[in-house]
């Protein structure tokens, strides 16, 4: 997405034309992140209309220094995570002090970096609310464990312990999906 710099300043002088013309160059940016995060179209586009809502109300404070994408980004981002704090959607948090690593997950690694995007959206599908909340932040966004706890109002450990219940999770279907494949093609 490049968006033209005049556009922008525009913007800034709540010019309307400048306005209609970001939303339609930003609005499939900020729908791409928030399906993402949501099973529900019509979730996805109420967060996506306040997200536009909120770029265009603070376009003034956006830092021509940095990509608009990185400051779109985290803005839909915010206003993802806002919401789910103001839903209390997060309640079925599993605290946790430690977690367990193990080095066979290797293999998860390679598969999470080689996939596409339609993988990823299966992948998706199988976890619950915060799986998925957590599975964006630290495989997709690349937020820290630090970062993630801070947002989410959990510790750095309950968030690693998250990405390893993900890891072990993707694991098996990806095993399930291999089996399934080699059944179907030996007969």
């Amino acid at each position: 997405m490049n968006i033209d710099k005049t556009i922008i300043e525009q913007c800034c002088k709540k010019d309307r034309r400048a306005q209609e013309k970001l939303y339609y160059q930003v609005y499939p940016y900020i729908m791409g992140i928030c399906y993402r995060y949501f099973i529900s179209g019509e979730n996805a586009k109420d967060i996506a209309n306040i997200t536009m809502c909120k770029i265009l109300m603070n376009i003034e404070q956006y830092n021509p220094e940095f990509a608009f994408t990185t400051w779109v980004s985290k803005i839909t981002v915010n206003t993802i995570l806002e919401e789910f704090r103001k839903n209390k959607k997060h309640q079925n948090i599993e605290y946790v002090e430690t977690y367990y690593d193990n080095a066979s997950y290797s293999d998860i690694n390679h598969y999470l970096i080689d996939a596409d995007y339609e993988q990823i959206l299966n992948w998706i599908k199988h976890l619950n609310d915060t799986e998925k909340k957590i599975f964006n932040l630290y495989f997709i966004d690349e937020y820290t464990h630090g970062e993630i706890a801070g947002m989410m109002g959990i510790s750095e450990g309950t968030s690693k312990w998250y990405v390893y219940q993900i890891k072990q999770k993707i694991k098996t279907i990806i095993e399930q999906s291999n089996l399934t494949e080699t059944t179907k093609y030996s007969k």
